[in-house]
């Protein structure tokens, strides 16, 4: 099988290195998490694991067809098939960001949460 993705990035498979970060980066429990391109959905659900809520944007139609499916029993999930750069950051509650971000989109989402909407209380991205 091929796998097609529309959307370079790099996915993250050491659920060590991923527990150990999110560890480090001291996220506020009440805060949401996002994760921008959830894609195979290691920090997703380490975050779940760790007691967080998690808001997760993925913009490849089969990853979130797969995302859906594996989280489709978590309660403190919701995955969104859509542009993280389309969304409004003054709408949502608190919120963190941490992600392993699309290496192509990487200004672009820099700028949006850096000077276009800085609302995050802490941005982590690897």
């Amino acid at each position: 099988m091929i796998n097609k993705l529309s959307i370079s990035q790099n996915f993250l498979s050491n659920l060590q290195l991923v527990s150990k970060l999110i560890k480090v980066a001291n996220l506020a429990k009440d805060n949401l998490i996002i994760d921008i391109g959830v894609g195979k959905g290691i920090i997703s659900q380490e975050l779940l694991n760790n007691g967080y809520v998690v808001r997760g944007y993925e913009l490849d139609e089969n990853l979130y067809q797969s995302l859906s499916q594996i989280f489709k029993s978590s309660e403190n999930i919701e995955i969104l098939n859509k542009d993280f750069l389309s969304e409004n950051l003054q709408s949502l509650p608190e919120f963190s960001v941490f992600s392993n971000i699309p290496y192509s989109l990487t200004t672009k989402i820099s700028q949006k949460l850096l000077i276009e909407n800085p609302y995050a209380n802490k941005i982590c991205l690897i």
